[in-house]
């Protein structure tokens, strides 16, 4: 919750201060957060950052998704932290990429689903993939030329991305449950 409340805290002051702009049209500007698929290039040209990411390393895919293998709380809590962000300020860009287990019951997904919505989340883009198939899929892409994954703004074949994508989709943190 304390970290939570830091991050939302400059959210609206991101959000606040845009506000105080006017664009060529006489708009004002409105805040995202989102990355899309900009996430390693913006990465590059980030230093350090407190949670352990080195200066360079790609940022979070999406735009409000965890920094990979970094939401080790369970699905609830990584929700519940994502939606402490007041997305309602950034309609249409809060990207959240979520990875769960193909294990994973219907209705735990659903009340997941419903959850998040109920406490302000905008959008969740769900891959559904096991370490095991991830990881069996970039030692042996012909064994899976049907996996298709989430990226950042965008989904496709596991087997066209860079080994530098494939690599981080394979260390995103998969939810087995609420």
């Amino acid at each position: 919750p304390e970290v939570d409340e830091i991050g939302a805290k400059w959210a609206r002051y991101f959000g606040d201060r845009l506000t105080q702009y006017r664009n060529r049209r006489g708009g004002i500007y409105q805040m995202g957060l989102y990355t899309v698929s900009a996430h390693v290039p913006m990465g590059q040209n980030v230093g350090a950052s407190a949670d352990g990411r080195y200066a360079k390393d790609p940022l979070a895919d999406g735009g409000v998704s965890a920094m990979y293998g970094r939401d080790t709380n369970g699905p609830t809590a990584l929700l519940s932290s994502v939606a402490s962000l007041d997305q309602k300020r950034a309609l249409g860009t809060p990207v959240l990429n979520f990875c769960i287990d193909p294990a994973i019951h219907d209705n735990h997904l659903k009340a997941l689903i419903l959850g998040y919505m109920q406490l302000g989340g905008m959008q969740m883009q769900i891959t559904c993939a096991d370490a095991k198939t991830l990881q069996e899929a970039y030692d042996n892409p012909d064994l899976h030329r049907n996996l298709v994954v989430r990226v950042g703004g965008y989904s496709d074949y596991f087997w066209k991305l860079s080994d530098e994508l494939k690599r981080m989709v394979i260390e995103r943190s998969i939810q087995r449950g609420v």
